[in-house]
């Protein structure tokens, strides 16, 4: 019996040793493990459980590096934070160099698309008419139609010739504080319709250009014009300087068709849905025919060299002398230009210099408006328009 118990113990004894032992020293392993993990910065821990090519959230910090990781693998832009070839996280230092990196990279992006703008970017829209008054029936009037077109108003803008800036067209509020540039070549015979402006080109094309109103959508019309009426249903334009036929555009701008063919006339207008002119080859006489090219007519049995209107009355010069259709009392002598505003007339004395002046509609009371050699005046928005020596200036009615 007792060598079978000492047998017995020896057998357990070496089983312990044999499986026990082992064990023991696993398990003290991991204790010591454990030990060092939990003894290592929790914000830096040694290892890492990303590979270079694919960040873990699960082991990285869920506010600033598995975003700021994804967001560099979408990206892959100029410094964009990426893991080291060893899979190790970036330190500290590393990020802030990234993040300087990042910030030269969208300066220098900012500034690439401040100075790298394609140059025929539209412009930014303007101040549109938020007035509540009516749009034109036409796009000018007839007295400034005759006198260059220089201005034309429409709500609570006037549009015009800037001559200090090349003859560009311009507009203005009626108060005159503000102004904005739409065009950048010379214009004349301005007309305003609705959301529009057309406008002559008077550089080499002497084309018809469009534009809107906040000074977006510029277009070209394909049609040589070198004097411009808008009305409700197209364009109305010469073909000429003088001795030129008349023809209408339609509202496409493609259709044509002609209101007078002979080329003879000169003066155009449209006042009452009748277009006026001299017509130089019946002696100068003045006539009008219907927008639509019918009823042609003579308006004047003599020779005209000016003419405008007061309402439905027709003012017109013959030999230099201003008279009022009906009416064979002169209103005045050695009249040039002339153009009509509220209960007044301007026109240009050719025997005083050409100077500007103005009167009542019965020739009573003249007086002197500028003090200068005038060519052609307008009037808009309680604003007076004038040409002298190739530039254009305006002065408060």
């Amino acid at each position: 019996m007792e060598v079978d118990e000492m047998d017995s113990q020896t057998g357990m004894t070496r089983v312990l040793e044999k499986y026990l032992a082992p064990f023991l020293a696993v398990l003290l392993a991991g204790t010591m493990i454990g030990l060092s993990v939990e003894s290592t910065p929790a914000g830096d821990p040694v290892w890492i459980a990303y590979t270079s090519s694919q960040p873990s959230s699960s082991q990285s910090s869920p506010e600033e590096d598995a975003p700021e990781s994804l967001s560099s693998q979408k990206e892959e832009g100029p410094g964009a934070e990426t893991p080291s070839a060893s899979g190790r996280k970036p330190t500290s230092s590393s990020k802030a160099a990234s993040s300087r990196a990042k910030s030269s990279s969208a300066s220098q992006a900012e500034v690439g698309q401040s100075t790298q703008e394609p140059s025929e970017a539209p412009p930014e829209p303007l101040p549109s008419d938020d007035s509540n008054l009516p749009h034109n029936t036409v796009g000018n009037t007839a007295g400034n139609l005759l006198n260059g077109g220089l201005a034309s108003g429409q709500g609570n803008w006037i549009y015009f010739v800037n001559s200090e800036d090349g003859n560009t067209l311009y507009k203005m509020n009626r108060e005159g504080t503000e102004q904005y540039k739409l065009s950048s070549f010379p214009v004349a015979s301005i007309n305003v319709m609705g959301e529009t402006v057309f406008a002559q080109r008077t550089d080499a094309r002497s084309k018809i250009s469009s534009i809107r109103i906040d000074g977006n959508g510029q277009k070209e019309i394909q049609f040589s014009s070198y004097s411009l009426c808008a009305t409700r249903d197209g364009l109305i334009s010469a073909n000429s300087v003088s001795s030129a036929c008349i023809t209408k555009l339609g509202n496409d701008y493609r259709t044509r068709s002609y209101l007078f063919e002979d080329y003879s006339a000169s003066e155009i207008s449209v006042h009452h849905n009748r277009v006026y002119f001299i017509n130089q080859g019946d002696q100068n006489r003045l006539y009008s025919v219907d927008e639509s090219g019918g009823s042609l007519r003579a308006e004047t049995e003599v020779s005209v060299s000016a003419y405008g209107f007061d309402g439905d009355d027709l003012l017109y010069c013959c030999g230099g002398t201003l008279y009022r259709s009906g009416s064979p009392v002169p209103l005045a002598r050695g009249v040039g230009r002339l153009n009509v505003s509220g209960e007044s007339i301007y026109y240009t004395d050719v025997d005083n210099g050409s100077r500007l002046y103005r009167m009542g509609k019965n020739g009573e009371n003249p007086q002197l408006v500028a003090d200068c050699a005038v060519s052609e005046v307008c009037l808009s928005g309680g604003w007076i328009f004038y040409s002298s020596a190739g530039k254009v200036c305006r002065i408060k009615e």
